[in-house]
């Protein structure tokens, strides 16, 4: 948890959330703050992340489904081709679902 001008946030580690192997945070380690929808009510949550280094909206791109077998699929909406990158789309809902992380017990 952490105090975000006099609100309460929780907080979420991804690589908890995605069941990796965690390390000792860097510089580089930053706190997104998401809105997230909670029984039809937004509500903010952080999400620490291994580093950022750019932030873009999807726009008219289309969104490709997500493929594979790996445990961070159910929480993508999909991909985006992004000039010559391949970028994953995170679906926060379903990310920061606290009824789902509590379930999983990863709160």
């Amino acid at each position: 948890m952490i105090n975000l001008r006099g609100m309460i946030v929780p907080i979420i580690d991804l690589r908890q959330r995605f069941g990796l192997t965690q390390y000792e945070y860097l510089p580089t380690t930053v706190v997104l703050i998401l809105s997230a929808r909670e029984q039809e009510q937004k509500r903010l949550m952080g999400l620490v992340v291994d580093s950022v280094s750019d932030v873009i909206g999807q726009g008219d791109m289309p969104l490709h489904p997500a493929i594979g077998e790996s445990m961070v699929v159910p929480f993508l909406s999909g991909i985006l081709n992004v000039g010559d990158e391949v970028m994953s789309l995170l679906d926060s809902d379903a990310l920061l679902d606290m009824d789902r992380i509590l379930n999983e017990g990863q709160a």
